[in-house]
């Protein structure tokens, strides 16, 4: 299924992850409730949805939940 996430919901799913800014840099970094230590790299100056690919790769790989579908459910529950 076809999910559609903005720059700023990213940015919303990091801060409810306890994630924080490092410095002026484009990366989050934070330890989840879970323990899991999260890095993440989010380019908020774009205005357009994230794509299909990047944002597989941001929720397995980065946010490390087990699939975008786990993503959007988690956004959708607690953002």
């Amino acid at each position: 299924m076809g999910y559609v996430l903005m720059w700023n919901d990213l940015i919303r799913i990091c801060k409810r992850l306890n994630m924080h800014r490092v410095g002026k840099t484009s990366v989050w970094k934070g330890i989840g409730a879970d323990g899991k230590v999260r890095v993440c790299t989010i380019h908020s100056t774009h205005r357009k949805p994230i794509g299909a690919g990047l944002l597989r790769e941001i929720a397995t790989q980065q946010l490390l939940f087990s699939s975008v579908d786990g993503l959007y459910g988690w956004f959708k529950e607690n953002c």
